[in-house]
């Protein structure tokens, strides 16, 4: 694992508490596991996480703007 992914996972598993709930599941959905209140990244797919983010944010902008 490269140095920038390591720290990036250290992060996340430092800032989980603070990380919305809703941000928990799509990291969950992405193939990251949570362990008490812990969110252990696991074998996450990045690029699934990104994509379940942006797609989420599309849809409240859409609900904010309408069809």
């Amino acid at each position: 694992m490269s140095q920038g992914k390591q720290i990036y996972y250290n992060n996340l598993r430092k800032n989980v508490n603070n990380m919305h709930p809703r941000l928990k599941e799509l990291a969950v959905e992405a193939g990251a596991y949570v362990d008490g209140n812990n969110l252990l990244t696991g074998p996450m797919d990045d690029a699934k996480f990104a994509e379940l983010i942006v797609r989420e944010c599309a849809l409240v902008v859409h609900k904010k703007t309408g069809p």
